[in-house]
């Protein structure tokens, strides 16, 4: 008997706007500043305060799913998508995120770090802790509510997005190598750095900036539209990007990768 694939060679990330899709060929993947709520988490006194436990973190997000299984991921997030090489996320210093369920031994571990980085501050910790509590970044409940495009999903199994996340510490910026040595101190301040940026409503905005993580044409597997009347449209406005962003063979390449959803839905 042959086993279900429950993971894919393709990271996908899904949206719900045709435009996103030429915005991410053109620019790359938008960093922005997500809130992640860690109230599941607890510390050896109390469950965390909610009101305390939550952070706004840069990132991207991907997901390890195959097409067999995307259909939910479709009906969340957008019928629009685009599909790149696992080793491309690899190579991006993409990593899975940790996903924790409750009452358990890492939970506890977990929620003791998120207590010294909300109450307890940064200020006379060790290296280990201020390096453990960048861990934060990386994890996720098992389950639990969460709202998107005005619908909430109650009780929602997060643990089947099998989620991948870019966070821009080493972005181009930083030429997207890890240094061979960094301390704690020097990884926070990249990050107030990159919060400050996206903060920033008069930004100067290019497709080199820190807040667009970059992608190449080659890399790029299924470009995914919502309906088959939509191919015709992408295929005009890839078409339509400017020279210099994308050479001629680069955009023959992406028209032969557009795939409609429902045709997933349908076959796979």
């Amino acid at each position: 008997m042959t086993n279900p694939i429950k993971s894919a060679n393709t990271l996908f990330h899904f949206t719900d706007k045709l435009d996103n899709i030429v915005n991410i060929l053109t620019m790359g993947f938008k960093i922005n500043l997500c809130e992640e709520d860690f109230s599941f988490l607890r510390n050896t006194d109390s469950i965390l305060d909610l009101k305390d436990s939550k952070l706004k973190i840069p990132m991207v997000c991907f997901n390890d799913v195959p097409l067999s299984r995307i259909s939910k991921h479709i009906e969340i997030y957008g019928g629009y998508g685009i599909g790149l090489e696992k080793e491309w996320g690899i190579d991006k210093q993409l990593s899975p995120i940790c996903y924790v369920t409750p009452n358990n031994l890492l939970n506890l571990i977990l929620g003791g770090i998120l207590y010294n980085y909300f109450d307890v501050g940064m200020e006379n910790q060790s290296e280990y802790k201020k390096l453990g509590n960048l861990l934060i970044h990386f994890i996720k409940p098992y389950k639990g509510d969460f709202t998107k495009r005005g619908k909430t999903h109650k009780d929602y199994s997060f643990y089947e997005e099998r989620e991948w996340r870019y966070i821009p510490l080493f972005s181009d910026l930083y030429k997207d190598k890890l240094p061979d040595c960094m301390t704690a101190d020097d990884i926070f301040a990249k990050l107030k750095t990159i919060h400050r940026i996206l903060n920033d409503d008069n930004r100067e905005i290019n497709h080199n900036s820190i807040e667009y993580l970059g992608i190449k044409a080659k890399n790029i597997k299924y470009i995914v539209v919502e309906s088959e009347n939509e191919v015709n449209e992408l295929i005009e406005k890839i078409n339509n990007i400017k020279e210099g962003i994308l050479s001629q063979q680069e955009i023959n390449l992406l028209l032969t990768k557009i795939i409609p959803s429902n045709y997933i839905l349908e076959d796979f």
